[in-house]
């Protein structure tokens, strides 16, 4: 949800110590692909922050940024690479497709579309495809159209992203809240990909509404309009918004506008998603570039701040704390699917 740090300090004690497992009955392969997927995304979003961290900074802070964002998006290539050789197995990687079963162990839903980076779309959607077969839930049709969307987002197929997108997103349970981000992430990319300038926009403000961290996780930038007026440094502050690479200046989509004393980014309908004064609260000492800088960095953190929060409860269960349940998911749908006939 925003926290990269945390995340990598708990995949990593997850995947050097798999013994501190606590369960039993679960395959310790898949346990391990699952907590290679969150380093992968965890390194992957601190690399993305780190270049809006960077904005307006001196060249050499941007430099050493770059350096060592180049470092985690190996280290997260290699996790990725971990993950593979962990569900290399065909029974074990359809399984993993099967959300609320004991074969899907505990891969969180919205994980599951960085598979198709590490796998391929076309192992994924033949994969997808098995798992639909295996499964005979119909509350289980969502799942796969949305992993099947990003599948086919990333093999070129906008127009089956789109349809599959827009289904799985109507029919998702709103709990699902960051699955349903990135499937509207997705139906927002396929829309702008066709030229429907005007469902990608809608898309684009639903998704910012739902969870704007995962244009950060999946590396997407967002197309803008600026409009930021007001005093001598508002174009400025412009500029550098438009460096961080987040949002791509195209004219059309979400609006980044002074309304009023703030500096707000706003949906199609004139929503405010995010704003930020445009008075800095320090002690004034700050020069024209450094307030610049300062106000763009906070702007980004607003846009992208999470819409969800991580409990101190939650983030111990995640450390080694008890638990006793098999699997927390196994009862989302109240059964299982039944064995494929033979």
């Amino acid at each position: 949800i925003g926290r990269p740090d945390d995340a990598l300090m708990h995949s990593e004690k997850a995947l050097n110590a798999p013994d501190r497992r606590a369960h039993n009955s679960r395959d310790p392969q898949q346990d391990r692909a699952i907590a290679a997927l969150l380093h992968r995304a965890g390194l992957r979003l601190r690399a993305e922050r780190r270049s809006e961290e960077n904005v307006g900074a001196p060249w050499y802070q941007r430099l050493w940024g770059w350096g060592e964002s180049t470092v985690d998006r190996y280290r997260g290539w290699l996790s990725g690479r971990v993950a593979a050789r962990n569900l290399a197995d065909e029974e074990r990687l359809v399984g993993t497709f099967l959300i609320g079963t004991h074969r899907s162990a505990v891969m969180p839903p919205w994980l599951i579309g960085e598979l198709t980076e590490v796998l391929g779309a076309g192992v994924m959607r033949e994969a997808i495809r098995r798992a639909r077969e295996d499964d005979v839930r119909e509350d289980a049709v969502a799942y796969y159209d949305a992993f099947e969307a990003e599948a086919a987002l990333a093999s070129g197929d906008s127009e089956r992203a789109r349809e599959l997108a827009d289904r799985a997103q109507a029919a998702l349970n709103p709990a699902e809240a960051m699955l349903r981000a990135r499937v509207l992430a997705i139906l927002a990319q396929a829309a702008r990909d066709e030229g429907d300038r005007s469902a990608a926009s809608e898309a684009y403000g639903q998704a910012f509404q739902a969870d704007p961290g995962v244009f950060r996780r999946m590396g997407l930038s967002v197309p803008v309009t600026y409009g930021l007026s007001g005093d001598a440094t508002a174009e400025d502050v412009g500029d550098l918004i438009d460096d961080s690479g987040r949002f791509d200046d195209e004219g059309w989509g979400l609006r980044v506008a002074t309304v009023g004393s703030q500096y707000c980014l706003l949906d199609p309908g004139g929503a405010e998603l995010a704003c930020v004064s445009t008075a800095h609260e320090g002690d004034g000492t700050l020069d024209e570039d450094d307030y610049a800088a300062d106000r763009a960095r906070a702007f980004l953190a607003a846009a992208f701040a999470p819409r969800v929060e991580l409990s101190q409860t939650d983030a111990n269960s995640l450390d080694g704390s008890n638990r006793v349940s098999r699997d927390p998911l196994e009862t989302l749908f109240g059964h299982e699917p039944p064995p494929r006939e033979q």
